[in-house]
């Protein structure tokens, strides 16, 4: 069985969901905020891929907001945070631990709220030197005001712009802003794996 949680749809974040079906789970699960779930259906369709109907295996999409899922061994509670389309960020309980995952969001209350409590927390990256963002995003104090305001074990800054971060300098230049802001920082990267 495989559960997959979306953000929102903005091709970023739901691009390969496509290729999904070629590894014939037992059944797909796929959770996206309630406003977005006929759009959603939509991809699940023809001509996109095969018709949910004739796949070898049940999809079931899972409308959230502001809510709290329960599965066979973990919970997804879910927060509508700000960004130019309808966005959750979500919170994993999976026995004793958590991990939340916010991306393409401003500073809110839903956020702050939903990163507080957590073991791990993921979190977008945002432009280096106080540029300001298009307003979807953070910017680099609103990011300081989350991981201060956190108390998670580990902060995982992940969703790097290629433009704004051409290489690992970057990253590292970054990083030395924010890393008096939590005590365990780790820059994500293609390929990286993280445990608790």
């Amino acid at each position: 069985n495989v559960t997959v949680m979306l953000s929102h749809l903005h091709l970023d974040h739901c691009y390969g969901l496509h290729i999904l079906p070629m590894f014939r789970p037992a059944s797909l699960t796929i959770v996206i905020h309630e406003s977005l779930k006929n759009y959603l259906e939509t991809l699940f369709s023809y001509p996109f891929v095969k018709p949910r109907e004739k796949l070898r295996f049940p999809v079931d999409i899972r409308a959230a907001k502001d809510t709290t899922l329960n599965f066979d061994n973990f919970t997804i509670k879910t927060q509508t945070l700000k960004h130019n389309t309808p966005v959750i960020g979500a919170q994993l309980q999976l026995e004793n631990k958590s991990i939340c995952y916010c991306v393409d969001t401003i500073l809110c209350d839903a956020l702050l709220n939903i990163t507080k409590d957590c073991d791990i927390l993921i979190v977008e990256s945002c432009p280096v030197g106080g540029e300001k963002t298009n307003g979807f995003h953070l910017d680099i104090e609103q990011l300081k005001a989350v991981l201060t305001g956190t108390n998670a074990e580990k902060a995982i800054v992940t969703h790097f712009g290629a433009r704004q971060y051409p290489d690992t300098e970057t990253k590292e230049l970054l990083f030395a802003s924010i890393k008096d802001f939590h005590h365990n920082i780790v820059m994500a990267y293609d390929g990286l794996i993280i445990r608790s």
